[in-house]
C-alpha cells in the first residue's frame, strides 16, 4: 500500500483513564471524574498517517479528553516488524508545561518496549510564541496554536 489517510474519532471514550492519569499526574488523577467512572470520555482523535509498502508514519496524531491533550508522532513498520513512537501527553491548553508521563514505544512490534521518560518534558517554540488563543480548536496540538 502507499499512500495517506487520515482517521478521526469525536464523542467516544476509552475503557481506561491512564490517558487522565499520564496528562494530569497522580494526585489530580486520584480525585478526577475519569477514574471513578472507570473510563474517559474522548474529545476528538485526529491521526493523519503517510502509508508507504507496510510503513505508517506519523507526524502528529492528537488525542483529546477535556483535560488532557496527548501528541505522538513515529513510525510502524508491518513487514520489518518494528515500531518506534513518542507521545506526550499535558493539560489541554498548557503545552508549554511540563509533560508528567512521556512515553516511547520502540524494538519489534510483536514485542514493544515501553519506557517511560521519567522526570517528564518540556517543551518550547523557536520564535518565543507563548500564550493560547482564546478560539483554541480542539485536536490541533496545543503548541502549534500559540501566538
Amino acid at each position: 500500500m502507499y499512500g495517506s489517510a487520515s482517521i478521526s474519532m469525536s464523542k467516544g471514550d476509552v475503557a481506561t483513564s491512564l490517558l487522565e492519569l499520564a496528562g494530569l499526574g497522580i494526585f489530580p488523577w486520584l480525585f478526577s471524574e475519569e477514574r471513578h467512572q472507570g473510563y474517559t470520555d474522548i474529545v476528538c482523535v485526529v491521526a493523519p498517517v503517510r502509508i508507504n509498502a507496510g510503513n505508517v508514519t506519523f507526524d502528529s496524531v492528537v488525542a483529546e479528553t477535556a483535560s488532557v491533550q496527548l501528541v505522538a508522532r513515529g513510525a510502524v513498520n508491518w513487514r520489518k516488524d518494528t515500531i518506534a513512537l513518542r507521545a506526550e501527553p499535558r493539560r489541554v491548553g498548557k503545552p508549554l508545561g511540563r509533560s508528567a508521563w512521556p512515553f516511547e514505544v520502540t524494538g519489534k512490534l510483536s514485542e514493544p518496549n515501553f519506557k517511560l521518560d521519567i522526570g517528564g518534558s518540556r517543551s518550547k517554540r523557536t520564535d518565543g510564541a507563548d500564550q493560547m488563543p482564546t478560539d483554541r480548536k480542539p485536536c490541533v496540538p496545543d503548541l502549534q496554536q500559540l501566538e
